[in-house]
Formats: C-alpha cells, sequence, structure tokens
C-alpha cells in the first residue's frame, strides 16, 4: 500500500500513523493498491481533520470534606467538546466514564485525561483534594465500677478547645458532657452503661467534622453481700 496524505506527505507503512497539522476540515488520502503482478488501483478516503480545542480543569465539591465523606470531582468545560473522561489519581489510573463526574472519599491529586470524537486529547492539570482531620478518640479506665463509688473516664489527648474543638460524650445514647476530655460518673445501683466519645473540629469550610470511638462498656456492679457470721 501507499498513502498519499494531500499534504505532500506519504508513506508505505500498513497500518501507519498521521498526524495533521491543519487546517481543519475535510482531507481526502489516496491510497495505492498493489498486487503481486504490479496491477494497481487508487481509492480515495476521506477524513476528518479537527483543530484540538479541548481546555478545562478540575474542582470538587464539598471544598472542604470531613474524613470518610465523598466527594465529587468535576472536569469544568472551557472549550471544546469531550466525549469521554479517564480519571487518574496521581499516577493510579481509576476509571473511564462518559460523564465529567466522579466520587471519590481520599485525599490526593486527582486530574482527568479527556478526549472527543476526533480523538483529539488534553490532560487536565493535577487537582488535590484535601480533607479535614478529626483526632481519633479513645475511653480509657475500668469496665468494673462499684455502686456509690465515682469513676472517672478519659478521652486521651486533650482537643484545641480555643480553636473550636471539643469532645461529647454520650452514655446510653444521651449526651451527657461536652467539652470536657473526661467524664465523672456515679451510680446508686446496679447497671451496664455504653459510652462513645466523640470529637469535633471546626471545618474550614463550614461546620463541623466529628469521629466517634468504638463503644466502651462499664458495667456497675452491687454491694457486696454481707458476710454469714457465727
Amino acid at each position: 500500500f501507499h498513502w498519499d496524505f494531500g499534504d505532500c506527505s506519504e508513506s508505505d507503512l500498513n497500518p501507519v500513523d498521521k498526524i495533521f497539522d491543519g487546517p481543519s476540515g475535510t482531507v481526502t488520502i489516496n491510497v495505492t493498491a498493489t498486487n503481486e503482478y504490479g496491477c494497481t488501483s487508487i481509492w480515495p478516503y476521506n477524513v476528518t481533520v479537527a483543530t484540538n480545542s479541548l481546555n478545562g480543569f478540575i474542582s470538587h465539591l464539598p471544598s472542604s470534606p470531613c474524613e470518610g465523606e465523598n466527594v465529587t470531582l468535576t472536569y469544568n468545560n472551557i472549550s471544546g467538546t469531550p466525549t469521554n473522561f479517564k480519571w487518574y489519581k496521581e499516577t493510579e489510573y481509576l476509571s473511564s466514564s462518559l460523564v465529567n463526574t466522579k466520587v471519590i472519599n481520599y485525599a490526593g491529586g486527582y486530574w482527568a485525561y479527556v478526549s472527543d470524537v476526533y480523538g483529539c486529547e488534553f490532560a487536565a492539570a493535577v487537582h488535590p483534594v484535601n480533607y479535614v482531620e478529626v483526632p481519633e478518640g479513645k475511653i480509657s479506665g475500668k469496665q468494673d465500677q462499684c455502686i456509690n463509688v465515682a469513676y472517672t473516664l478519659d478521652g486521651g489527648a486533650p482537643v484545641d478547645v480555643l480553636g473550636g474543638s471539643h469532645h461529647e460524650w454520650i452514655r446510653d445514647g444521651v449526651l451527657i458532657s461536652s467539652f470536657g476530655n473526661s467524664v465523672t460518673e456515679l451510680f446508686t445501683a446496679p447497671g451496664v452503661h455504653t459510652y462513645y466519645l466523640i470529637t469535633v473540629v471546626p471545618n474550614p469550610g463550614s461546620g463541623f467534622c466529628r469521629d466517634t470511638s468504638d463503644a466502651f462498656v462499664v458495667t456497675v456492679h452491687g454491694a457486696a453481700a454481707p458476710p454469714l457470721i457465727s
């Protein structure tokens, strides 16, 4: 085969790759086929040459997500008509889609490689996604207690109260204390009580981000039975 691309360039490769410098429009390529006897035939083939005008950028919402929250990435089109979107996290390929959005839930640098119906391609700049980190709360203390004896549970390292952070103590589904790094309780009857510690930090975007500790169960035991004296 002999390829005549109509722009003073030719090739005898098959298959062949060709990059057109422009201008955009319809270009007629003539392909000459020659058989083993030297007989030839010429076949014209029209291709559409398009100018690569693809351009855009990545954004995300919510703009200041809490840890574990889903974030929607969006490819914002500036020019061109992208029809396919390949999403990446740094150098890791994530997925390909026909829509301009992608849901993620990890911090990192994200970008998209887009293309249109003509095969034109564009790589959007890396867009950073950062999450608001919340210190992990962990309750410590004795899990076996006695009636009529006060006991204290500790929530670990104190949070930055002046910066707007605080702890919330939940016992048996009810908020019993806010802002304290520890809680002191006393029960006059035996029972089993389940505690959770919620760490709350301000979200620079708006509101607060929260982290809930594992459950901490305290069993309050009754007084010792009186001895049998004889």
